[in-house]
């Protein structure tokens, strides 16, 4: 039995054919069983490399309604965008963060009118629930529309925004932070640039806003700058490749990613990848549609949506 290699042989071969005629070698089997089932438990070979998480990335929301209400998803496998089905949201210009099963809706426009409100909206991948609306979130300090949320250890940070002060329209730098322990807001550092319809994105334990619009200049924006929460600074970041409003920012695969937005003549499909090494921002494979004002996520890679 020495010179058969036993552990070649299927497992149920082993079970049902040789352990059970020949009692005499059980011992013997019973080791060989143990070692077919060693060999096919990947999760006992030690790897060279981390297992990498399969995952997608995809923008939710839009300028229009009819973006707002589909998502774009990202295959990294494929390296190939499709647009998803619709989702059912009835307003546009908000912010939005995943936090746990949770997509967070916060502010935006809704019969011509801003919302200060935060609600919660379920979604059918992420849960079980009816998907109806809670509002029993502390409002914003201030009303603003345009503005943009990320989350950063289980805080949300809603930075910018179209606000009005003295009666007059700005474009804000003040950043609110949430917390959820304590359901209250407090401001933080203020931005550099004020800005709205801008993005942002939690990106190696640094919050990172790029692109927007300035309301005083009357133009858009193609600074970029990151806040480091413990320090509560904000620090001036490479440039985009081109002045945008509504652009999407997304980390993917510990990648930084710039999407779509608006140059002022025409809606975009770009997308820009951050070369951390060269310090500049590279082309990458385009959106499957021109797409302004969406927010991005990353989600299983065997999601519903």
């Amino acid at each position: 039995m020495r010179f058969v290699r036993l552990s070649l042989l299927p497992l149920e071969f082993i079970v049902n054919e040789v352990m059970t005629f020949c009692l005499s070698c059980a011992e013997c089997m019973t080791t060989i069983r143990q070692e077919i089932i060693n060999k096919n438990d990947k999760s006992l070979v030690p790897r060279e490399t981390p297992r990498r998480i399969i995952q997608k990335m995809a923008l939710v929301g839009g300028w229009r309604i009819n973006e707002a209400n589909t998502i774009d998803i990202f295959d990294g496998l494929k390296n190939s965008w499709t647009v998803s089905k619709n989702i059912g949201i009835n307003k546009t210009w908000f912010a939005s963060v995943l936090v746990g099963y949770w997509i967070v809706i916060i502010g935006g426009l809704k019969s011509q009118a801003l919302l200060t409100s935060v609600t919660f909206s379920g979604v059918a991948k992420w849960s079980s629930n009816t998907g109806d609306w809670e509002t029993d979130v502390a409002p914003l300090l201030v009303a603003v529309t345009w503005h943009s949320a990320s989350v950063i250890a289980d805080k949300i940070y809603i930075t910018g925004g179209e606000t009005s002060e003295n009666g007059k329209t700005i474009s804000s730098n003040k950043v609110q932070m949430y917390s959820v322990e304590t359901n209250s807001w407090t401001y933080r550092a203020q931005m550099i640039q004020g800005r709205y319809n801008h993005s942002s994105v939690a990106f190696k334990g640094k919050l990172y806003v790029a692109g927007g619009y300035d309301w005083e200049t009357s133009s858009r924006l193609d600074s970029v700058e990151h806040y480091h929460p413990n320090a509560n600074v904000w620090t001036a970041f490479t440039k985009l490749t081109q002045a945008a409003s509504g652009i999407s920012l997304g980390c993917f695969q510990n990648k930084l990613f710039s999407m779509g937005g608006f140059d002022g003549k025409s809606y975009l499909s770009d997308v820009w990848e951050y070369d951390e090494t060269n310090k500049s921002w590279k082309a990458s494979t385009s959106l499957s549609r021109e797409r302004r004002s969406a927010v991005a996520y990353v989600i299983p890679y065997d999601s519903i949506i």
